[in-house]
């Protein structure tokens, strides 16, 4: 819920359309004390939020992205990546005998 809050005001300060406080407050549902803890939490993650009185509306002082859970790796990103599987993975015989390993541990594994 706080995630897709933040996701909501994120969205409507990027597309300066809040409004004023208690507008805002009331388009995501929340009071508008409990929008002040969220624009604070927000800038306290880094957000340059400011509120524009003629305009009436919310926005952030300079280009940012609220970025927030899984994001798909592209081939790039992937070889950056050190250790873990990406290792194993490079030399056939490794991999075979962590598989041995694994099927010894596991007898369904990998299943069939």
């Amino acid at each position: 819920m706080f995630i897709d809050r933040i996701q909501q005001i994120d969205l409507l300060i990027r597309l300066k359309a809040t409004g004023t406080a208690e507008k805002l407050a009331s388009k995501i549902g929340i009071s508008r004390s409990m929008l002040y803890e969220y624009l604070s939490e927000m800038k306290t993650m880094g957000a340059p939020i400011d509120y524009d009185r003629y305009r009436q509306t919310y926005f952030y002082t300079s280009s940012v992205r609220y970025k927030h859970g899984f994001e798909v790796m592209g081939q790039i990103k992937m070889g950056n990546i050190k250790g873990g599987l990406k290792n194993i993975l490079i030399n056939p015989v490794t991999l075979d005998n962590h598989c041995s390993i694994l099927r010894q541990q596991n007898q369904n594994w990998p299943m069939n």
